[in-house]
């Protein structure tokens, strides 16, 4: 399905390492769907 684009996966970004707790607490509660990409690169 993925090779043929048709798989569709809700993304949440979280730009911060410090925020993961408060997204995930979100996502945990039913507010929020799909998975969350943490950028542990620092610019």
């Amino acid at each position: 399905m993925l090779g043929e684009g048709r798989l569709d996966v809700a993304v949440t970004e979280v730009p911060l390492l410090e925020e993961v707790p408060a997204v995930h607490q979100l996502l945990a509660a039913g507010r929020g769907s799909g998975k969350y990409v943490v950028d542990c690169q620092r610019n």
